[in-house]
């Protein structure tokens, strides 16, 4: 009887074990929210072409960033696609964020287009200018305007999310617009010029994968699968731009042949660059936070807090 005992005490064991092993395998797939912007369209590059699959990364569309901090917010979402101010602005309202990646940085990417061609920016002074208020937007705009010897109080703002952009260009409910593309590409199609670039302003638009703090510690080898299927799928990019191209046109709403041409605004940091700018002794993304943060335009909150403890590398490859 002993051994038959044994035996069945064995198997019970056995089965609890392969049980708990099997909820542990079994958590839901990360949910990433993100919008449409060329440095971010890698990751549905990559759930294409099997490095993210579903089970494991649930890509959410939203229509802005704004939309994106929201499902953060109301818990819709795990990790979202942001600029660093986007990041900054989340932390402001609660959300307590950690940087993981560096997407993108924006080297004229993101643009302040007027509708007629102006000599300086004061000619726009009282004019309606269309910005996305709670996102990259109006960092551009400060920049602009600090460069000028003016505020974003000397425009009348009109708030638009980038999914607004093309239709409020085109029905002429504004006279400038700070955008990006695949709205920019449309705009200036229909006449618009730029004014002002983030070329004007270096280093300060980055594009991200925030994850939300409280999400890390318990999922850091899915935030390590997300993190490799993003640069397997750039590396794709880099070395077969043809089909890349033909399978991230859709999203872009521009022809395949169109595609390489989003991109000429955009650096996009390697494995390597990525460890230099999140390593924990480089302070250089702090020091564009704090730059950011003294613009003003989170000034209810704590400075320090905003900035402390704001990315991490342990994710990447």
């Amino acid at each position: 009887m002993k051994p038959l005992k044994f035996l069945t005490q064995f198997i019970l064991l056995l089965f609890v074990i392969v049980s708990v092993t099997a909820c542990e395998g079994e958590k839901p797939p990360i949910r990433v929210a993100t919008h449409v912007w060329p440095g971010y369209e890698f990751l549905h590059l990559g759930q294409q072409l099997g490095y993210l699959p579903q089970e494991s990364v649930n890509l959410i569309t939203t229509g802005s960033a704004t939309e994106s901090i929201k499902r953060l917010k109301h818990n819709q979402a795990d990790a979202a696609t942001l600029t660093l101010d986007e990041v900054l602005l989340a932390r402001s309202q609660g959300l307590d964020m950690t940087i993981i990646l560096i997407m993108d940085i924006s080297v004229g990417a993101d643009q302040l287009i007027t509708r007629e061609k102006l000599d300086s920016l004061q000619q726009l002074k009282g004019k309606k200018v269309a910005v996305e208020q709670t996102a990259v937007g109006r960092l551009l705009l400060a920049n602009a305007s600090q460069q000028a010897g003016m505020t974003s109080q000397d425009f009348q703002l009109v708030d638009a999310t980038i999914d607004q952009h093309v239709e409020i260009w085109r029905e002429g409910i504004v006279d400038a617009i700070v955008t990006y593309e695949p709205a920019t590409t449309q705009i200036l199609s229909q006449g618009g010029h730029i004014i002002f670039d983030s070329s004007q302003v270096p280093e300060t638009i980055v594009d991200v994968l925030a994850v939300r703090t409280d999400f890390i510690e318990e999922h850091s080898n899915m935030l390590r699968q997300l993190v490799s299927g993003f640069f397997k799928a750039q590396k794709h990019f880099l070395t077969n731009p043809q089909d890349a191209s033909y399978r991230m046109s859709d999203r872009l709403n521009v022809p395949s042949r169109e595609v390489m041409y989003l991109y000429h605004g955009l650096e996009l940091p390697s494995i390597e660059h990525n460890k230099k700018l999140l390593a924990a002794d480089n302070t250089q993304l702090t020091n564009v936070a704090e730059d950011i943060v003294e613009l003003g335009l989170y000034p209810e909150s704590n400075k320090e807090m905003l900035i402390q403890r704001l990315y991490s590398d342990k994710f990447l490859p």
